[in-house]
C-alpha cells in the first residue's frame, strides 16, 4: 500500500522548459527497476469508445485517450513536475503573453504520418472553435497559434499566464494529425505508446508501439486490454476473480475488505481531488450548510480516513500556495452525511490558476481581477497574496460546499508493480498506469 503527498515547484517554467530535457518523460523513479511484457488487464467504468477529446472522457476513456494512444504538448510527471511530451522545450516572453514551444522530431502518428507543427495549430483551433468543450476554459485563453517551421509554433495568449505551459498538459487537450481529425476521432490514430488493435464491444485492446520517442522511459507492457464495465461493482468482481489485474477508484467501504485480501494491494495517492456538495441538493443554505456539516466526520467515517479535511476552496496542501483557512461552526449539533451518494467528486489540478480555470468560481470583479493578476506575475510573494485572497473568496462567497478532500484509493492483484510515487491528477497514476506500471 503507498501514500504519497507532494508539493510542487514551477521555478524556470518561463525562461526555458528546462525540464523537458532533463527529466524522463513519465517520471519513473531512479531506483525503479520495470520489466517490459506481458498484457496489462484493466476494468474500467465506461461502455462507449470515444476519442473526442472535446467531450468529457469516462474512466475509460481518461485511461485509454490521453494515458495510451494520444500525447499533449507537455506532462506533469508523477512526481509534479513538468516535462515535454510532444513539445521538446519552451520559452516565454517576458510578460507571458507569448509562447514558442519547440517539438519534438522523430515522431509520427500509429497511421505513420509524421508529426509536426501543423498538427499543433489544428488541434489547439479545434479546441478554441468549440465552446462546449471540456477544454474550452483553457483554449479560450489563445489568441493564435501560429507555424514557425516544421517543429516550432508560437502561441499568443489574450492575456498573461506564466503558468500556460502546464495548461496544455490537460489530458483534454490532445494533439491530433492536421487533416485527418475526424479520421483520428473515429479510429484512435493518435502519437502515443499504444495504438488500436480491436475495439469489441466489451474490451478495447491496444498493442505497444515498436518504436516510440518514450522506449526505454516508459510503456513497459506489451499489449494493455481496457475491459469496459457497466459500474463500479462489474469491476470488483473482475477484479476479484482475476479477470482484470486493477481497477480505479474502489468505493471507500470496501476498502476494509481488499486490505485483508493476500492477492489485492491498494495504491493511495494523495492529491488534490475534492468532494463537492451543492447546497440546493442538500435544501438547506450554504452559509447554514459551512457551519453545520461535519468535516471531521466525513474524512473519518465515510472516506474511512483517506483523505484530508477541506475549508470549502479547492486548492489542496499539495498546492504550492495552499492555505488554512477558519471555517465557521455553529454551537449545535454537525450535520454528518449518511453516504456519498449526494457529493461529486472532482479532480484537483497541478497549479492554481489550472484549478481556478476549471472551477465554476465568483462571479465577482475583485476575483477576475486577481486572477489576471496572478498569471501575469511570477513573483512567488506577490502570488501568494493573490492566492491567499482568491482561497478566501471562494471559501466565503463560492457556489459549493468543499468540506474535504479525498485519496485516490486503486486497488490491483500483486503481480503489478509500481514506482514509489504515484500521480495524483486522476485515478491510477495519474492514468498514466499503463506507460509506467509493470508486472513484477
Amino acid at each position: 500500500m503507498t501514500l504519497r503527498t507532494r508539493h510542487i515547484s514551477r521555478r524556470g517554467l518561463l525562461t526555458s522548459g528546462a525540464l523537458a530535457g532533463v527529466l524522463a518523460a513519465t517520471g519513473v523513479p531512479l531506483q525503479a527497476q520495470p520489466k517490459r511484457g506481458g498484457t496489462l488487464r484493466l476494468g474500467l467504468t465506461g461502455v462507449e469508445t470515444n476519442w473526442d477529446a472535446r467531450r468529457r472522457f469516462s474512466p475509460l476513456m481518461r485511461i485509454a485517450a490521453p494515458g495510451c494512444v494520444f500525447d499533449c504538448l507537455t506532462e506533469v510527471t508523477a512526481q509534479g513536475q513538468l516535462v515535454g511530451e510532444l513539445a521538446e522545450s519552451w520559452e516565454g516572453s517576458a510578460d507571458a503573453t507569448v509562447w514558442t514551444f519547440k517539438l519534438r522530431m522523430g515522431v509520427t502518428f500509429h497511421n505513420g504520418r509524421p508529426f509536426g507543427a501543423d498538427d499543433v495549430v489544428e488541434s489547439l483551433a479545434l479546441y478554441q472553435a468549440d465552446k462546449t468543450c471540456a477544454a474550452f476554459h483553457l483554449a479560450c485563453q489563445i489568441a493564435d497559434v501560429q507555424k514557425l517551421g516544421d517543429h516550432k509554433v508560437r502561441i499568443t495568449l489574450t492575456e498573461p499566464n506564466a503558468d500556460f505551459p502546464f495548461l496544455v498538459a490537460d489530458p483534454q487537450l490532445m494533439i491530433y494529425p492536421a487533416r485527418q481529425i475526424g479520421e483520428a476521432m473515429t479510429r484512435g490514430i493518435g502519437t502515443g505508446l499504444y495504438s488500436v488493435a480491436r475495439d469489441d464491444d466489451d474490451v478495447l485492446r491496444l498493442e505497444r508501439v515498436a518504436q516510440h520517442y518514450k522506449n526505454g522511459q516508459a510503456g513497459w507492457f506489451d499489449a494493455v486490454h481496457l475491459h469496459k464495465m457497466p459500474d463500479e461493482s462489474a469491476g470488483m468482481t473482475a477484479l476479484l476473480s482475476d479477470q482484470v489485474d486493477a481497477i480505479a477508484d474502489v468505493p471507500f467501504d470496501a476498502i476494509p475488505f481488499l486490505k485483508s485480501r493476500n492477492d489485492i494491494d491498494l495504491a493511495i495517492a494523495r492529491g488534490m481531488r475534492h468532494i463537492v456538495i451543492n447546497p440546493d441538493v442538500m435544501g438547506a443554505p450554504r452559509d447554514v450548510l459551512r457551519q453545520e456539516i461535519d468535516r471531521e466526520g466525513i474524512v473519518n467515517e465515510l472516506l474511512h480516513g483517506y483523505g484530508t479535511v477541506a475549508q470549502d476552496h479547492p486548492i489542496g496542501p499539495g498546492n504550492t500556495y495552499y492555505i488554512e483557512i477558519e471555517v465557521p461552526t455553529s454551537d449545535g449539533p454537525k450535520l454528518l452525511l449518511r453516504d456519498l451518494s449526494n457529493v461529486t467528486f472532482r479532480d484537483g489540478r497541478m497549479t492554481e490558476d489550472w484549478m481556478f480555470s476549471t472551477l465554476t468560481h465568483p462571479d465577482t470583479p475583485r476575483f477576475k481581477a486577481l486572477l489576471k493578476d496572478a498569471r501575469a506575475t511570477t513573483d512567488s510573494k506577490r502570488r501568494a497574496e493573490i492566492y491567499a485572497e482568491m482561497q478566501l473568496i471562494t471559501a466565503e462567497e463560492g457556489v459549493d460546499i468543499i468540506p474535504a478532500f479525498a485519496d485516490y484509493v486503486d486497488a490491483h492483484r500483486k503481480t503489478l508493480a509500481h514506482p514509489d510515487v504515484l500521480g495524483v491528477l486522476s485515478a491510477l497514476d495519474s492514468g498514466r498506469i499503463a506507460e509506467r506500471w509493470w508486472f513484477a
